[in-house]
């Protein structure tokens, strides 16, 4: 029992470590997108995460590098 609530809390850690990286990084490439193209950031200026959950949605991982690049 005690080895299951102990995986069972470092999976909990683990979890909780993976969202506060993928906050962190989504804060990055927010800001790498109001600076390289404010036009695009519309409705979530002030919310990373759901701003570039959208804009991955809009154009895919590929698709919003080379929209952030001016690639045509």
């Amino acid at each position: 029992m005690t080895r299951l609530i102990t995986a069972r809390d470092a999976e909990g850690e683990a979890l909780v470590q993976l969202r506060d990286e993928m906050a962190q990084l989504s804060g990055i490439l927010a800001e790498v997108i109001r600076h390289l193209r404010p036009d695009l950031v519309l409705l979530h200026a002030d919310d990373d995460m759901p701003m570039v959950a959208d804009l991955v949605a809009e154009f895919g991982p590929e698709g919003l590098i080379e929209e952030l690049l001016g690639y045509p």
